[in-house]
């Protein structure tokens, strides 16, 4: 039995969506740059979508920055749509290897728009205020 409405839904709406593909490198390249060994990656990031990012930030959940992030409409994802809201680990990352506390960390980027990279700056400062709050909160 299949949902008609939903499944028109989704098809209007993957006919309006559209990505940004420039925007990655220079993202991953403020990340690297204001995280630095914190910052690490579980693939190499030519080897996924060109309009998508995949990280993760050490010691810290991914739900928590997540979280916070979206108090300042900064919108991320641990990458999985499926367990979306079902703060499950990454079973993507576990099959891969890796154990489920570090699979806890996957964060993920869609680029939907271009960003100037003041923007992109500004939104790397927030991640990384944000992280450095999660961090101290979580030592106590």
């Amino acid at each position: 039995f299949k949902d008609v409405v939903a499944v028109n839904s989704i098809n209007e709406a993957l006919k309006i969506q559209s990505f940004e593909s420039s925007q990655k490198d220079l993202f991953k390249e403020k990340l690297i740059e204001v995280f630095g060994d914190d910052i690490y990656f579980f693939v190499n990031s030519n080897d996924t979508l060109e309009y998508s990012l995949h990280f993760a930030l050490k010691n810290i959940k991914a739900r928590e920055i997540i979280r916070t992030l979206a108090l300042n409409s900064i919108l991320i994802t641990n990458g999985e749509g499926c367990s979306l809201g079902l703060s499950m680990p990454s079973r993507v990352i576990q099959s891969m290897g890796y154990e489920e506390l570090i699979s806890r960390n996957a964060i993920s980027l869609t680029f939907t728009r271009n960003f100037e990279e003041e923007e992109i700056e500004k939104i790397v400062k927030a991640f990384a205020k944000k992280y450095r709050q999660i961090r101290v909160l979580n030592e106590q």
